[in-house]
């Protein structure tokens, strides 16, 4: 009898993690090739993962291996929509991969590619990001598009800025539904952006969850609400090796992520008296235990 190739609830428990702890999820992801090598999805969220956390020749690696593996498992070649699939979500980290090394023209080469990529993934800012880099791109009305494309074409720090506002304490006040993630009154927004710019793009604290983001997490303990919880962390996503800021927002469960602690600006530990009060009045604005 044929042994399995592979286990629904090993490979299930690394990719539960892959977002709070790559690392680990890194390390469930080779045991589990190990002792499933022939479980060429698993091979496809490894590599992810191996981008995620930047080992990018590692990463070449594994694909040069998965391409060699399934190529000559003629059984798994002749099930036409499980090689699909399996082609569909190379391509995917494939693409990753490029951007994040700089090889932009060979990303687009990839886009351009015929029956590459799912239809469900939208690529547009990902050939604008790639033409920009290569200086390609046609002059563009910035004010007539989305948010991310007016600072691919041209970044502005105001806009970042504005564009941040939603997860602000004095935005959300009066809305009907409150955003999901919101810094406290007293996290000086203003202040934190200064300070956090000498750590982005000389830190090695990063991750590369995305196409061309740069992702930074901080600890600065009671920043804020993620999902009606109280956090300590906020997450800073920039543009690639720049500190061009795209979002930044209070998150949770960051305790296994590269962090970057900036507690030292925090007065709330001195004043802990206003500190209570003023946590005390955002909780009961939200309605929050």
């Amino acid at each position: 009898m044929r042994k399995d190739y592979f286990n629904k609830l090993e490979f299930k428990k690394a990719i539960e993690i892959i977002e709070v702890n790559p690392l680990e999820s890194k390390l469930r992801f080779e045991e589990y090739i190990n002792k499933y090598p022939e479980d060429y999805y698993a091979y496809v969220y490894y590599i992810g993962t191996l981008i995620t956390l930047k080992e990018f020749d590692q990463a070449e690696n594994m694909f040069n291996e998965l391409n060699i593996k399934f190529k000559r498992n003629g059984h798994f070649c002749n099930q036409t929509e499980k090689l699909k699939l399996l082609k569909q979500n190379i391509s995917f980290v494939k693409l990753r991969l490029l951007v994040n090394q700089g090889r932009y023209e060979e990303a687009i080469n990839l886009i351009n590619e015929p029956f590459q990529f799912s239809n469900d993934i939208d690529l547009n800012s990902v050939i604008y990001y790639c033409n920009k880099k290569l200086r390609q791109t046609k002059s563009r009305n910035r004010e007539s598009h989305s948010y991310l494309i007016r600072q691919i074409t041209e970044y502005k720090e105001s806009d970042f800025k504005d564009h941040i506002k939603k997860h602000s304490d004095d935005f959300n006040i009066n809305a009907e539904n409150p955003n999901e993630s919101i810094f406290n009154p007293n996290f000086p927004i203003k202040n934190i952006i200064e300070e956090i710019k000498k750590y982005i793009s000389s830190s090695d604290k990063k991750i590369c969850p995305g196409f061309y983001e740069d992702v930074y997490i901080f600890k600065y303990d009671e920043c804020g609400r993620d999902n009606g919880k109280l956090v300590d962390y906020f997450k800073v996503v920039c543009f690639n090796n720049t500190q061009e800021f795209i979002t930044m927002y209070p998150v949770d469960k960051c305790e296994n992520l590269p962090t970057i602690d900036i507690n030292y600006l925090n007065t709330n530990n001195k004043q802990k008296v206003k500190r209570m009060s003023q946590i005390e009045r955002f909780n009961k604005k939200y309605k929050l235990d």
